[in-house]
């Protein structure tokens, strides 16, 4: 009984009986080669590379940094002389900048911290007096603030934060009363006005520790008395009370630095 030993398949054709042409060794070749080939392709195929996902920020740190911006509110004057106080509100505004610092600490997506500011470039305004021979002009300067803040880091590897703030604002206020005929003064006064603030506002890092920012606040200072031994009929009671909005541009560093 004869056993037929050839192999099977594509490479049987190497194996025809009393076949001696060359084509035949060739088509064995060939076929060899690409059994052996086709693997070894396939081994060498690049693998395609995960996406490294982009490092996350740490807000924890110390920080200072400048600001400017725009200030709109009012004055509540009330002249506080006579048997029925007399009402003279006036509008105030205008652009004021300074600096400020503070150190935040990152818990999961949750920054607390704790920042104080100086900031200097006169708010004023001014109106006819109730007696419209004068003219009362008062102005806020020197404004001084610390308070807490709250924020909550998201968007690309958590380097956005949005912001509430508040705290105590302290604050230099100037008034003046004259003639408008003559200039001459009646009575000008200065006093510091102490209140609060809140606030909210937006921070993202531009590049490494740099921080761009913009921030929103209301400020309400208490009312004071201003007043003067000779010009009894001019005392006034005055509270201001505004808005800002402020942008931002700090540094970051100490302990918390990007990773």
């Amino acid at each position: 009984m004869r056993i037929d030993r050839r192999p099977a398949g594509r490479a049987r054709a190497c194996f025809h009986e009393g076949d001696t042409h060359m084509k035949w060794l060739l088509t064995c070749m060939a076929a060899v080669a690409a059994l052996v080939a086709g693997p070894a392709n396939a081994a060498d195929m690049p693998v395609k590379a995960r996406p490294i996902a982009e490092a996350a920020y740490n807000w924890t740190g110390f920080y200072i940094g400048g600001t400017g911006g725009y200030n709109n509110g009012h004055l509540h004057w009330v002249y506080s002389s006579g048997s029925v106080p007399q009402q003279n509100p006036f509008e105030l505004s205008n652009w004021n900048g300074g600096v400020f610092g503070g150190v935040q600490w990152q818990m999961n997506q949750i920054v607390l911290g704790i920042e104080a500011n100086g900031l200097w470039g006169d708010i004023t305004g001014w109106s006819l007096c109730t007696n419209t021979a004068y003219r009362c002009n008062a102005s806020v300067d020197d404004l001084w603030t610390v308070g807490g803040r709250i924020g909550w880091a998201w968007g690309g590897g958590g380097r956005i934060m949005t912001f509430a703030s508040g705290g105590f604002a302290s604050a230099k206020v100037d008034t003046l009363t004259f003639l408008i005929a003559t200039g001459a003064v009646e009575l000008a006064t200065t006093q510091r006005h102490d209140g609060w603030y809140i606030g909210a506002g937006l921070d993202f890092v531009v590049v490494g520790n740099w921080i761009f920012g913009m921030e929103y606040r209301h400020y309400s200072l208490e009312s004071n008395f201003h007043g003067g031994v000779v010009a009894a009929s001019f005392d006034r009671t005055v509270k201001p009370e505004w808005d800002s909005l402020q942008f931002r541009l700090s540094y970051k560093f100490g302990w918390g630095i990007a990773r």
